[in-house]
């Protein structure tokens, strides 16, 4: 079976074909018969199989004898092949790139493996595929939801296998063999896929006793219809030179070729392609008219002089600027032929080059300029005298940043980055975290079973088996059980806690009422877009478990990261991949109070924001925020570039102040598979009881591709105002590192999502492991599986993880059940007058319930607010008070503070929709059933209602077509004292 590592788009950056969408096909048969085969075509068999906006299309290669047959589809030279989709292909993780893959007997289980994409030859899964075979082809852009191109490999069927041979389709014609079956994403013939293929096989006359059979191919045979804005590309293949291909724009730009424009085809008269044309714009110092732009050849620019800004580029290109020629000095980098050489250039180029540069007016035949080895600098903070207080800033290498004691920001930064903050040097925050989550307190029986122990609470992917989006684990007891072993354990997940109702999501906080926050997510490799959309916040009731929509950010691209609840200033912080924002959100109405940008400011541009400019987990210590900045990863590795740990500082109100970020950490590089340039971004931090911070990573490579055992749990302390790395080490998994980006620090344990703690038959372990707090391994964790099948792999399918403490030990009493249980109009107004019922369960044991104050937003009032009650232990009891001010339709919270006995205050809020107050005889609709509204039923006395033409005006409240006596005595009934 192939890897599970599969997103559900891909971005091609790689030739078409050179046959691609050719205008017709070339057939060729080796004999004087007509040719077996007729054409291609494509069929809509499924809509909205995997999800809304989903569809499955069958490919089928036609024939018009039953004897006809084919037996390789291949991309030999000069003609590759190729499939493409707009949206991408929908991939199943227990499937392959074939039928052989597509294993019918789990189809009961996981239905939607039936609508996985895949190439064949006649049969649809692995009972019907024991021939099928495959060779000289890479599937993985194909398996990661892109586009299936190659030359020279193929996928055959033996001659005369029956699956070779046609079958009668229903309402169509001839005889056809299935080639392929693809879902992709997006609903119509836009989502339909496209390309072209090689086709070989045998005519109607074969012998089965090894006798000369009849062979036919054909080449380059198109199929679908390609997007209405691709054209004519020339570009340069590594193989080929110059050629060819039609594709969008986009394509073209990203091979570096020339695009003749939407519509256009290869066979037009003027796409020629002759060698690219390599002029580009040029400043030059001009001896008449000062500096000077012309277009030209690199070389020219260079004797003149000038600064040259690439390729294609023109003077009236925005990046031109001729106000003043970019500052060159001598750049040191490494050559492909020449090993370490050096050359005067901008700062710009030389940091493409990804060099060293040693500043404006420097030259190479400096004594200063040394390139053996190749420094690497990066902006570093140093004092002027020791003990001066004067900081200034330098570009440095590592090394030398240490021999002067300085504070060195990374590879590649510049004293001009954002964070880089000499005045003064920011110190590291060393408080203790301050864990506010506590245990949801659900009215179901499955949950009622749980001890009064510590609960943990998880996300995980839409494809892990059974569906539930979400569950809640009870850890009582959990010191009894043995270590790197399977162990019964309860587990909660309410019914509509499933993809249809949440989508895709990962983020994860829990605020100390024990409601559960989570965030919209695209970083799977199978994402379901839930109700609300990729910006959306899901809430999740302490009590009833029902989902309600939280908050909704603005996405258009992408979709959000983290989440963190801050309750040291009761609101919530979410990270944004699709603009790079993080969003300050009101704890009570998930209104959006600001948003803190960090680096580059956002453009406006639709998402996902650049590498670079990526803020992922989030977490509140003290006065400051604290995120990860996802800068790099396994398929994005650079020298240059560290993943990073940064914090703002908070204002007296919550809000991060601008300009006020610091670098705190930068994460060391992972080595894996002899890639020595990357590490996984950080996905979730946690402080712990001593103050160390934990980092969880997460094996993202890609925005919406997630793999695993590349990711750490990594733990620092602040050490003379630095954070440094704790000699405590953290395994997660059988094969290290299995972290999954989620983590949580108590005093006794770290606790962290993980993939493959156990592997093997009947023993597989996905989900979170509990690690001793000074470090550890499977060997002396407890090890929990997420849905409790062993028998199956939940590989990538983990997420984010938060842990609650226990009853026992949370302070003060439990807190009560509080439920509107009524709201009567009075009042139509202005102002409106509502009459509310609210009811109290005191579930405390022992604590008495002696008063309630509440408190409602500005321009409404309550009477009374201040309410004095005398609720025993587990009894209930319920009051009424009059709210004044807010609109019939308008959604308004009230804020609660029961007070006990023992002087222990309870915080709680209820929303609530306020009800359209009609009044029935309040005809003027002022809110009052008086004498006014008597005067208009006077005026329309014994008036006739039945008439089409009649100015009743909804005074005939009895419905007898006359307004009578019996309307008036409705209004008497309602009149108001």
């Amino acid at each position: 079976m192939p890897n599970n590592t599969k997103p559900n788009t891909f971005r091609l950056l790689g030739s078409l074909g050179r046959a691609a969408f050719a205008v017709s096909s070339i057939l060729a048969v080796q004999s004087t018969a007509s040719a077996a085969f007729v054409d291609l075509h494509l069929e809509q068999v499924a809509i909205d199989p995997v999800g809304p906006g989903t569809t499955t299309w069958r490919l089928y290669a036609e024939f018009d004898d039953p004897n006809d047959q084919l037996t390789r589809v291949h991309g030999d030279a000069p003609y590759f092949s190729m499939c493409y989709a707009s949206g991408g292909f929908y991939q199943n993780v227990f499937a392959g790139p074939t039928s052989w893959y597509n294993n019918a007997a789990f189809w009961p289980m996981m239905p939607t493996m039936q609508y996985d994409s895949y190439v064949t030859i006649g049969g649809e899964h692995n009972f019907e595929s024991q021939t099928l075979s495959s060779t000289g082809i890479d599937f993985t852009m194909f398996e990661s939801g892109g586009p299936l191109i190659f030359q020279n490999g193929e996928w055959t069927r033996p001659l005369n296998d029956p699956y070779a041979f046609g079958e009668v389709l229903s309402g169509m014609p001839n005889w056809h063999v299935l080639i392929g079956q693809f879902t992709t994403y997006g609903s119509g013939p836009s989502s339909a896929p496209y390309g072209v293929l090689n086709l070989d096989g045998y005519q109607d006359f074969f012998n089965f006793n090894g006798g000369e059979t009849i062979p036919w191919s054909a080449e380059a045979v198109p199929f679908g219809t390609p997007p209405a804005d691709s054209g004519a590309c020339c570009f340069e293949d590594p193989n080929y030179g110059l050629i060819c291909d039609v594709m969008i724009e986009e394509f073209c730009a990203d091979l570096g070729g020339y695009w003749y424009g939407a519509g256009t085809i290869c066979s037009d008269p003027f796409v020629e392609c002759e060698p690219l044309d390599t002029s580009g714009a040029c400043c030059y110092e001009n001896a008449a008219f000062g500096l000077v732009c012309d277009v030209m050849i690199e070389e020219y620019c260079a004797d003149l002089g000038g600064y040259w800004y690439g390729a294609g580029t023109i003077c009236s290109d925005p990046i031109v600027e001729c106000d003043s020629l970019p500052a060159e000095g001598a750049c040191c980098y490494s050559h492909d032929t020449f090993g370490l050489i050096c050359d005067e250039m901008t700062d710009a180029s030389c940091a493409d080059l990804g060099g060293y540069w040693y500043g404006p007016g420097t030259v190479c035949s400096d004594p200063f300029v040394e390139c053996d080895p190749l420094p690497e600098s990066g902006a570093c903070c140093v004092e002027e005298g020791q003990g001066s207080g004067f900081w200034y800033c330098i570009e440095t290498t590592q090394f030398d940043c240490q021999d002067q004691l300085g504070v060195w920001y990374g590879l590649g930064s510049h004293c001009t980055d954002s964070g880089v903050n000499c005045d003064p040097i920011e110190d590291c925050d060393s408080s203790a975290g301050s864990d506010c989550a506590r245990r949801p307190q659900y009215d179901d029986q499955e949950f009622l079973n749980f001890g009064s122990g510590p609960v943990a609470v998880q996300t995980v992917s839409p494809g892990i088996p059974g569906g539930r989006m979400l569950s809640v684990f009870d850890l009582t007891g959990i010191s009894a059980a043995p270590f790197n072993a399977d162990f019964p354990i309860k587990r909660y997940a309410h019914g509509s806690w499933n993809a249809a109702n949440l989508g895709s999501i990962l983020g994860l906080a829990i605020d100390e009422s024990g409601n559960i926050f989570v965030t919209a997510s695209q970083t799977w490799n199978f994402d379901v877009v839930g109700p609300s959309g990729w910006g959306a916040v899901y809430r999740i009731d302490a009590y009833s478990a029902a989902i309600t929509t939280f908050a909704v950010l603005p996405t258009a691209g992408s979709s959000l990261g983290s989440i963190t609840y801050d309750c040291e200033h009761g609101q919530f912080f979410v990270s944004s991949f699709e603009d790079g924002l993080i969003y300050r959100l009101d704890y009570t109405t998930g209104a959006v109070l600001d948003t803190f940008d960090h680096g580059t400011p956002w453009t406006g541009n639709t998402g996902p924001v650049a590498l670079g400019d990526r803020p992922f987990a989030v977490e509140v210590n003290g006065e400051r925020l604290y995120y990860s900045l996802w800068n790099k990863d396994y398929n994005n590795p650079s020298l240059t570039m560290y993943n990073e740990i940064w914090s703002v500082q908070l204002d007296a109100t919550g809000m991060p102040l601008a300009g006020a970020e610091v670098l705190e950490i930068t994460l060391p590089n992972y080595s894996l598979n002899g890639n020595l340039e990357f590490s996984s971004p950080v996905a979730d931090m946690d402080f712990s009881p001593t103050g160390t911070l934990v980092l969880g990573e997460r094996s993202q490579i890609g925005i919406d591709n997630v793999t695993a055992h590349q990711a750490r749990v990594l733990e620092y302390e602040c050490v003379d105002g630095a954070w440094v790395l704790t000699s405590h080490v953290f395994h997660v998994g059988q094969i290290a590192e299995s972290a999954a980006g989620g983590v949580d620090a108590n005093e006794a344990r770290v606790w962290a999502s993980g993939d493959g703690m156990h592997i093997a038959a009947g023993d597989n372990i996905y989900g979170f492991q509990g690690l001793p707090a000074v470090g550890g391994s499977i060997a002396d964790s407890w090890l929990i599986d997420y849905n409790g099948d062993l028998s199956v792999q939940d590989k990538t399918l983990l997420g984010d993880l938060v842990v609650a403490p226990g009853e026992e030990d949370e302070p003060g009493p439990d807190c009560p059940i509080v439920g509107l249980l009524d709201i009567i109009c009075i009042t139509a107004g202005p102002p409106a007058e509502f009459s509310l019922e609210i009811g109290l369960s005191n579930v405390d044991s022992s604590d008495l319930i002696t008063g309630v104050s509440m408190s409602v937003p500005f321009g409404n009032t309550l009477m009374p607010a201040n309410v004095a009650l005398n609720i025993p232990p587990s009894s209930s009891s319920s009051f009424s008070t009059v709210l004044t001010g807010p609109m019939p339709g308008e959604t308004l919270c009230i804020e609660l503070e029961i007070v006990f006995d023992s002087g222990e205050i309870c915080t709680d809020t209820i929303c609530a929709d306020m009800p359209s107050c009609i009044i029935i005889g309040d005809f003027d609709i002022n809110g009052i059933v008086n004498v006014d509204d008597l005067m208009i039923l006077i005026g329309l006395w014994d008036e006739d209602c039945d008439d089409a033409n009649d100015d009743c005006d909804g005074v005939d409240i009895d419905g007898s077509g006359v307004v009578d006596m019996g309307d008036l005595l409705v209004v008497l009934a309602n009149w108001t004292l």
